[in-house]
């Protein structure tokens, strides 16, 4: 059987490419990862730290010792924030134990509970204080961030992604 030139390349074409996909494997997680730099939970924030990100989750606020607040109280200027992402993890908005980490009234009571995204260099767990005195590791934020509510920030980036 004598093929013509397009005909023999259409095959060749055809079988070079059943090899390749006949070599791929399935994908073992289930986890489905979030675009790049957008962090929506533990295992998105392990493949993005250290660089700009976008975290989403939700505002809220904690007293400056950490210790569970009551559902009746209100903020108040210094208490600190972080972010609640989907499946329980806290990321502060900056190291516990710096200044930064005290909060305004304003930005309290403007994102308290409601989703945000908020952008800025994130670190797994928190650097340490020079004085060596206790601190939560947590992941945190490091340097300047931004805050925008969720419908702002959908507006600014084209669309509302999956919540």
């Amino acid at each position: 059987m004598i093929l013509n030139g397009s005909k023999a390349l259409q095959y060749l074409a055809i079988g070079l490419l059943s090899l390749h996909f006949a070599s791929c494997k399935p994908m073992q997680s289930s986890h489905v990862p979030s675009e790049k730099g957008q962090i929506r939970n533990k295992k998105d924030l392990k493949a993005n730290t250290t660089q700009p990100c976008d975290v989403f989750g939700t505002y809220i606020w904690v007293s400056p010792n950490q210790e569970p607040l009551p559902e009746s109280a209100t903020p108040t200027a210094g208490c600190q924030a972080a972010i609640r992402m989907e499946d329980g993890t806290r990321i502060y908005l900056q190291p516990t134990w710096e200044q930064a980490a005290a909060r305004t009234q304003e930005e309290l009571t403007t994102y308290h509970d409601k989703p945000v995204v908020v952008t800025g260099t994130l670190l797994p767990t928190s650097p340490p204080p020079a004085d060596g005195r206790a601190y939560i590791k947590g992941a945190c934020f490091v340097g300047p961030i931004s805050i925008a509510d969720r419908g702002t920030w959908d507006a600014l980036h084209g669309g509302k992604l999956q919540w």
